[in-house]
C-alpha cells in the first residue's frame, strides 16, 4: 500500500507486544483491542468503541469483489410537485450521484424495495436510504441503491414509488415494499399511500395514463409486520424499530452477509459497516458517522427471510435456475414452467394425503377411546 517492506525487525517487535500464546479459531475474527493498539494501517488505528460489528476479514473481501465488478449507472432524482411530475436524469458529478444502480429489471422477478427516511430508526443518522434487492430462494441480490440528506418526506415517497414502478414494469414481476415508521417515516408512508389513491382514482390518473405509469401499483405489495413469535399473521402494515428488533434485522444481515447470501455491490455501503460497532444491546454507526445504507439492507433482509423465501423456495427459484432460464428459448421456458407448476401440484397433494391420513387416525383414536369409556362402567358393575 505505501511502498514499504516489513522487515524481521518490525515482525519480532510485533509479535512482542502482542500474546504469542494466542491463537484464534478458524473464522474467528481478529482481537479488535489489540488491532487498535497495533495497528497495521490507518484503518485499524481509527477504531470505535465498543467491538466491530461486521468482520474486517469478510468486509474486505467484499471491497475486493466490488472492485473487479462493473460501476454503476448514476442518477439523479428530481422529484415534482407531484408524482407525476418526477424523473431521474443521468448524474454529471459526483455529488449528484444520489441513484446507483447495478442490474436492470428482469421479467418474471421478485424484489423488495427497502426504505429509511432520515432521523428514522436514529435521530443522528441524516441520510434517506432506499435499497432494491432482488430476490431468489437462496440469496438476495442489491440491485440499485439511493442516498441523500436532501430530500422531504413527500419527495421520498414520490422516489420509492419510483422505484416500485420502475423495477415491477416487467411481465410477472413482483414487488414488496417495507418502510421505516419512526420519525418521518409515517408522513412518508402516509404519503406513498395518498400516491397511489391518487394513480387509482384521483385527479393526477389521466396524467398517470399519458405517462404510461398509472397502473405501477399492480404488481405491487406492502410489509405486513409480524412478530417472530406470534403464530398468526400481524395487522400492522410497514415496520416500527425498537431495541430487540433492531437487534435481530442486524444479526441477520450481518450473518447472510458472511455466508454470501446477501449480495451487496455498494462500496459505500460496506464503508459504512466498518464503523458499526456493538455496545451491549446497540448497534449502530457512533458519533456523525451513517448507517442508514445498511439499515435498509437490513430492512430489505427481513422481508425477504419473512414474507418471500418460503415461495422461492418451494419455486426453486434459486440463483442458478434464474441464470439458466435467460438462456433457455421460449419453448424450453414454457416446458420448465409447466414442469415447476406439476411439481408445485403434485407437493401440495401430497400434502393434503397427508392430512387426511393424519385426520383418520386422530378420528380413530378418538373413537377407540370412546368405547374403552363405556367398557369401563359395565366393568366395575361386574
Amino acid at each position: 500500500m505505501y511502498g514499504w517492506d516489513i522487515t524481521q525487525e518490525q515482525l519480532a517487535w510485533y509479535r512482542k507486544r502482542s500474546d504469542p500464546t494466542q491463537e484464534r479459531e478458524e473464522g474467528e475474527p481478529e482481537d479488535t483491542n489489540l488491532v487498535q493498539e497495533q495497528p497495521w494501517t490507518e484503518d485499524e488505528a481509527f477504531q470505535q468503541t465498543g467491538s466491530t460489528f461486521f468482520e474486517a476479514d469478510r468486509l474486505t473481501q467484499v471491497s475486493a469483489r466490488i472492485a473487479t465488478t462493473p460501476r454503476p449507472q448514476t442518477f439523479r432524482f428530481h422529484p415534482g410537485d407531484n408524482f407525476v411530475d418526477a424523473d431521474f436524469y443521468p448524474a454529471r458529478t459526483r455529488r449528484e450521484m444520489e441513484v446507483k444502480i447495478w442490474e436492470e429489471p428482469v421479467q418474471d422477478s421478485t424484489y423488495i424495495v427497502a426504505g429509511d427516511p432520515a432521523f428514522g430508526h436514529n435521530e443522528y443518522n441524516n441520510n434517506s436510504a432506499a435499497q432494491v434487492m432482488r430476490c431468489f430462494a437462496d440469496g438476495i441480490d442489491q440491485v440499485a441503491e439511493y442516498a441523500t440528506a436532501t430530500i422531504q418526506p413527500h419527495q421520498f415517497a414520490q422516489l420509492l414509488w419510483s422505484l416500485v414502478g420502475y423495477y415491477g414494469a416487467k411481465p410477472n414481476n413482483r414487488i414488496l415494499m417495507i418502510c421505516e415508521l419512526n420519525g418521518p417515516g409515517e408522513e412518508v408512508w402516509r404519503q406513498y399511500r395518498s400516491i397511489q389513491g391518487l394513480l387509482n382514482q384521483g385527479y393526477m390518473r389521466a396524467a398517470a395514463e399519458k405517462k404510461g405509469i398509472a397502473n405501477i401499483a399492480n404488481n405491487a405489495r406492502n410489509y405486513v409486520f409480524q412478530r417472530s413469535d406470534s403464530l398468526t399473521s400481524g395487522h400492522s402494515l410497514q415496520w416500527k424499530t425498537a431495541t430487540q428488533n433492531k437487534v435481530q434485522i442486524f444479526e441477520a444481515c450481518r450473518n447472510y452477509l458472511h455466508s454470501s447470501t446477501l449480495l451487496v455491490r455498494s462500496i459505500d455501503a460496506v464503508e459504512e459497516m466498518k464503523s458499526i460497532t456493538r455496545d451491549g444491546d446497540s448497534i449502530g454507526a457512533p458519533g456523525n458517522k451513517r448507517d442508514d445504507r445498511t439499515f435498509a439492507l437490513a430492512l430489505g433482509v427481513r422481508a425477504w427471510d419473512e414474507k418471500l423465501r418460503r415461495g422461492l423456495i418451494t419455486g426453486n427459484r434459486t440463483r442458478e435456475s434464474e441464470r439458466a432460464k435467460l438462456s433457455l428459448s421460449i419453448i424450453d421456458q414454457y416446458a420448465l414452467f409447466n414442469r415447476s407448476t406439476l411439481d408445485y401440484f403434485l407437493k401440495e397433494k401430497q400434502v393434503t394425503r397427508e392430512g387426511a391420513a393424519l385426520q383418520a387416525m386422530r378420528a380413530q383414536r378418538r373413537a377407540s377411546t370412546g368405547m374403552m369409556r363405556r367398557l369401563v362402567p359395565a366393568t366395575r358393575r361386574f
